[in-house]
C-alpha cells in the first residue's frame, strides 16, 4: 500500500500541475481508476491520496461532457467496489458510495468530488 500511496501522490502532483493540458485530457479515466483503486485500500494515507487526487482530477477536466463521463464513472466504481468489499468490516468503499448517494440524493452527482476532498482533510495536507 506504501508504493501504491507513493504513486497517487505522484499522480495527484501530475494533475495539479498539468492535468489540463491535451495529454493529461486523454488520460483522466486510466487516472481515476487508479485513484479509485487507492480508495480500495487498507491504509488510510492511499485513502487521502484517492480523496484528493480525485477531486484534482474533477477539476482537470476541461468540458462538461468529459465532467459527466468521468462522474458517471466514479458513481458506478464506487457501487461496484461497494458490492465488491460487502463482506469487509469497515470497508472504505461503504462511505465513499455514501458520499456518491449524498451528492445524487442532492442533484449534483459532481458535488462527490468536493465531499472526497473534504473527507480527506487531516494533518497530513497541512504540512
Amino acid at each position: 500500500p506504501k508504493v501504491r500511496a507513493a504513486g497517487g501522490a505522484w499522480l495527484l502532483t501530475l494533475l495539479r500541475a498539468a492535468g489540463t493540458s491535451i495529454a493529461a485530457q486523454r488520460h483522466l479515466p486510466e487516472a481515476q481508476r487508479a485513484l479509485v483503486a487507492l480508495l480500495a485500500d487498507g491504509d488510510s494515507v492511499s485513502h487521502e491520496v484517492g480523496a484528493k487526487g480525485l477531486a484534482a482530477l474533477y477539476e482537470c477536466a476541461k468540458d462538461e461532457g468529459a465532467k459527466e463521463e468521468i462522474v458517471g464513472e466514479l458513481v458506478r466504481a464506487l457501487a461496484q467496489g461497494q458490492r465488491a468489499n460487502a463482506g469487509r468490516s469497515g470497508s472504505a468503499f461503504a462511505t465513499y458510495k455514501e458520499l456518491a448517494d449524498v451528492a445524487a440524493g442532492a442533484g449534483q452527482p459532481d458535488l462527490v468530488y468536493r465531499l472526497l476532498d473534504l473527507s480527506a482533510q487531516s494533518a497530513l495536507w497541512a504540512s
